[in-house]
């Protein structure tokens, strides 16, 4: 074997992470790694930006997310390195998720530095500012933006802990949820005039609903500055844009992965926790927040890698943070706040036997 090819081989590791126990795969890629370590001929492609690369795209994928930010920053940092910027997009997702408030604020720090090369002026000839619509880095790093939000308002409620959030961290919780809801809001409208694909637009979309509806349900202060961001397109607009793209998500052809799946799951529950906290749910929507038994089988027959499964895994428990923790101050959202509870408490209980297979 090259260079090359153990990084091509680790690439396969990434691709069938939801195949076998990723502990197992964890286990094997921790020997190899210390095994060509000790290897006097093969060590030095471990410092190879692509080996490294590599390695973090599949501890990644494995869920491992302390090890992915680790190797994809040394990649970076070698010498000729060959680290994709897609790559880097993926270690602010990984620093994201790590969990420690130290790796959140180094990825948002790391996000600004990548978007800046985007909207650096100087450096941008020759482009003269008439290129074709198409979906832009810009674009995507706005839901990365709003999925580090997302991640701060579960840090925030001590999601997974065991710890009780005080009055003040709640406040934060909904201020972080709601610039989520702005972040995303952003993201739609430039995915939806960049004509991006739908996969991507309905995450944004999903995602949008979702960390509005949450917010508004919270309570507090940040509900007004949602239900302004929200207003650029209008509150029922928003229901319509969601009707579009899950008639388009249900009449296209690919059905068979994981992330077309997961997709359909999160817009009907995004879309009904929406409607319900403006209070212009009807019997479609209603249903939304009923079907999470059949959604996630459909998800979990896909055999999804870690990551997958902890993107899934996560939503469901800021929803029951969100339900626990909420301000009473709508007495008309309890019956939603209940119900949600309960269907969050039903799909971890789905996801844990394969979740917990990473343990």
């Amino acid at each position: 074997m090259s260079a090359g090819e153990l990084a091509a081989r680790i690439g396969q590791v990434a691709a069938v992470a939801g195949d076998k126990p990723p502990a197992a795969v964890l286990t094997q890629l921790d020997h190899l790694v210390d095994a060509l370590q000790r290897d006097p001929e093969r060590a030095p492609w471990v410092t190879e930006s692509r080996v490294r690369a590599a390695l973090g795209v599949a501890y990644r994928e494995l869920g491992d997310h302390a090890k992915a930010a680790r190797y994809f920053q040394l990649g970076a940092r070698t010498s000729y390195s060959e680290v994709q910027i897609g790559q880097l997009d993926m270690l602010v997702n990984s620093l994201a998720s790590e969990g420690s408030t130290a790796a959140r604020k180094a990825a948002m720090h790391l996000l600004e530095k990548l978007n800046k090369i985007g909207e650096d002026v100087a450096g941008r000839w020759p482009l003269d500012g008439q290129e074709p619509v198409e979906p832009t880095a810009a674009s995507e790093r706005l839901t990365l933006q709003g999925g580090g939000r997302l991640r701060e308002a579960t840090e925030l409620l001590a999601v997974g802990t065991g710890k009780v959030p005080d009055a003040q961290a709640i406040v934060d919780a909904g201020y972080a949820l709601g610039a989520s809801s702005d972040h995303f809001v952003q993201a739609y409208l430039a995915k939806r005039r960049e004509r991006a694909p739908l996969d991507r637009r309905t995450f944004a979309l999903s995602n949008t609903l979702l960390s509005s509806g949450l917010t508004i349900l919270l309570g507090g202060d940040a509900c007004t500055e949602v239900r302004s961001c929200i207003a650029v397109l209008g509150e029922e607009a928003w229901l319509v844009e969601a009707n579009k793209l899950l008639s388009d998500l249900h009449d296209a052809d690919d059905h068979g992965t994981f992330w077309r799946q997961a997709t359909l799951l999160e817009l009907h529950i995004a879309r009904g926790l929406f409607a319900r906290t403006l209070g212009k749910v009807n019997s479609q929507e209603e249903r939304d927040v009923s079907r999470v038994r059949e959604l996630i089988d459909g998800v979990l027959v896909r055999w999804p890698s870690p990551i997958q499964l902890e993107s899934l895994r996560h939503r469901f428990l800021l929803i029951q943070a969100v339900c626990r923790y909420r301000t009473p101050n709508d007495a008309t959202l309890h019956p939603l706040a209940v119900q949600l509870n309960a269907l969050s408490v039903e799909a971890l209980e789905l996801l844990q036997p394969r979740y917990g297979r990473m343990t």
